[in-house]
């Protein structure tokens, strides 16, 4: 049976320390900080009270996560996926943990455990990278220019808006991520494209494209594609354009 132990993992948030030990409460709005960054669905489950120095979870996979200090525990289940992973809050200064897994569906008594119900603040800025097609063989196509966002879940669904002449294009892991396909036209020429991507209710988003000009007299079109979290392709985007000089 394969044992990690938490000391040896670095933190990958830090929050500011406090001064006094933790509260569920306190370790609970860490938690929510922490996902609320990558706007992707999920469930999350604690264990009701702080777990003591040598408190150990076994996840489904058989591994052993040995806690070396006391802490507050969380498993995250994402929706549709089969990588969860913990987070842990430390007691006495709210450093926070994290530890992935893959193909875990939680430890055994995850019946046992609390299910955290956070209150969402939005609007929410979702993180995203700009995917290009630059260095390869292909170019986009059947894109209609007629500011409509297009939402990309699947090599299949991809496939119908790039072709290629030779080669292939950067690889996407759609089970994880979804691209976002937006283009239309400039009354003028186009000197930059700022993109912000942002998560409104528990269902809708906003993608705001603001398009900075030049002095170049000529309609010109535009064309952004982004990378970010498993978003259904069912999901409401409302595309909002700007064009300013």
């Amino acid at each position: 049976m394969k044992k990690l132990f938490l000391l040896l993992v670095a933190p990958c948030v830090v929050f500011s320390t406090l001064s006094a030990q933790i509260t569920q409460k306190e370790a609970d709005e860490i938690v929510k900080q922490r996902l609320d960054g990558e706007g992707k669905p999920c469930t999350v489950y604690a264990k009701e009270t702080v777990q003591t120095e040598g408190f150990t979870v076994i996840t489904a996979t058989g591994e052993t996560l040995a806690l070396e200090y006391s802490c507050w525990v969380y498993y995250v289940d994402y929706a549709g996926e089969t990588n969860g992973k913990y987070l842990i809050v430390k007691e006495n200064n709210g450093n926070l943990l994290e530890v992935r897994t893959k193909k875990d569906t939680g430890p055994g008594d995850l019946a046992d455990w609390r299910t955290v119900t956070f209150e969402t603040e939005y609007p929410i800025d979702i993180p995203f990278e700009e995917y290009s097609l630059e260095g390869s063989a292909c170019e986009w196509t059947n894109l209609g220019y007629d500011e409509t966002v297009i939402i990309i879940n699947s090599e299949e669904e991809l496939e119908n808006y790039i072709s290629c002449t030779e080669g292939n294009y950067p690889e996407i892991d759609f089970s994880q991520y979804t691209l976002l396909l937006a283009s239309g036209w400039s009354t003028k020429g186009i000197y930059y494209i700022g993109i912000e991507f942002s998560k409104d209710t528990a269902h809708d988003y906003t993608l705001n494209v603001i398009i900075h000009t030049d002095a170049a007299d000529v309609a010109s079109p535009w064309l952004i594609s982004i990378i970010t979290s498993k978003i259904d392709n069912g999901t409401t985007i409302i595309l909002n354009v700007q064009q300013v000089k």
